[in-house]
């Protein structure tokens, strides 16, 4: 569930669907619940912490683009218009974001989050 939420690997993924431009796609309570805590630690960290930075990602060849570039210090600028996360609100479980080209990557978040909805079920279990 956290993948089809989260995963910018899976095409078929929310965040996939969002980073290419649907902006009718309704998240679940997973996705939110990233997006939420994603907010806060940005807030807390002075913006340190950014799942924004989806473009530099893939430009430099860690994201599932695998592009590779060599940007110049003036595209890196132009990128760097793209980073933010408070360019992005989650507003009647849709993501509003001020410009389309804005790339989200929980990925640094993600996979640790999946680990807590396993333990919160487990813990229910006991």
């Amino acid at each position: 569930m956290v993948n089809k939420s989260t995963s910018t690997y899976i095409p078929t993924s929310d965040i996939s669907k969002i980073n290419n431009g649907d902006s009718t796609v309704i998240v679940d309570a997973i996705f939110s619940e990233v997006f939420k805590k994603s907010k806060r630690i940005y807030k807390e960290t002075n913006g340190f912490f950014d799942p924004t930075v989806g473009n530099l990602v893939n430009a430099y060849g860690f994201g599932p683009k695998k592009e590779i570039k060599n940007l110049t210090q003036a595209e890196v600028k132009q990128e760097m218009l793209l980073v933010g996360l408070d360019k992005i609100t989650l507003t009647d479980n849709k993501i509003v974001k001020e410009n389309p080209a804005i790339y989200l990557d929980f990925n640094s978040i993600a996979k640790g989050f999946g680990i807590d909805v396993i333990a919160r079920f487990l813990n229910e279990k006991k």
